[in-house]
């Protein structure tokens, strides 16, 4: 839920020309591979600010039933909660099954101030393999556009490789991967065994900072727990804890 919130405050900057910014996997693979990372898994979070300014817990509820419906998820096998405070009301399902963890989220926010109308946005976080995030982000899509109202597709991919490199080395290949997707580096970030570079590729879509602003981030670590540099390469940002 922490993840989700992020996205639903960051939607309120996107361009009203384009309903759904996506991003195009191919590059996202390229770079993966010039880490030397093997895929092992794929994230997927998708948002839209709906057209209403309210909803009942039941228009929620009705929301995310729709959702489960268009995505082919049966409600029979979704956990429902629901949940509301001063500064929200919220309806969620949760599904996991062979190779795939979804959740789908419906939530009003009542800003703080009284000047500001309350919103309405619909979360979908989908983890799959890796050789699916095409099919799922072209379903979800499909849902956003419906859905109506301006929306966001958050991918990011995951891997590793055996072993550590030093930080220089990490630094190295995260800037081999850059420029294998034509990618700007504007940002870095580093800690012991752990690198983070994020910057603009005009190879993929523009995120809700619009042309120029970051549409790509990598980050690799080092886990003494497993003995494995673990990769994540997404776009716009990762959301992944890591």
């Amino acid at each position: 839920l922490m993840a989700a919130g992020l996205l639903l405050y960051t939607v309120r900057w996107l361009s009203p020309a384009v309903p759904v910014f996506s991003p195009d996997p191919g590059p996202l693979r390229k770079a993966l591979a010039v880490l030397g990372a093997t895929p092992e898994q794929a994230t997927i979070h998708a948002w839209i600010v709906l057209p209403a300014t309210d909803s009942t817990e039941a228009e929620l509820r009705q929301t995310v039933r729709q959702v489960l419906e268009e995505l082919s998820f049966p409600e029979a096998e979704t956990q429902m909660t629901s949940g509301s405070s001063p500064a929200h009301r919220l309806v969620r399902a949760d599904m996991k099954g062979a190779g795939l963890s979804a959740a789908v989220i419906a939530q009003v926010l009542y800003p703080a101030r009284r000047d500001l109308e309350p919103a309405v946005h619909l979360v979908i976080n989908i983890d799959t393999s890796p050789a699916l995030v095409d099919m799922w982000q072209g379903r979800l899509e499909t849902v956003l556009i419906r859905q109506g109202g301006r929306g966001q597709i958050y991918t990011c991919l995951i891997g590793s490789f055996d072993g550590k490199l030093d930080d220089g080395l990490l630094r190295d290949i995260l800037h081999r991967a850059f420029a294998a997707v034509n990618a700007s580096v504007d940002e870095i970030a580093t800690d012991l065994h752990f690198v983070s570079m994020s910057g603009y590729s005009s190879l993929l879509a523009d995120g809700p900072g619009g042309r120029g602003a970051v549409n790509v981030n990598m980050a690799v670590r080092y886990s003494p727990a497993d003995g494995r540099t673990h990769c994540l390469v997404a776009s716009p940002v990762i959301t992944n804890e890591y």
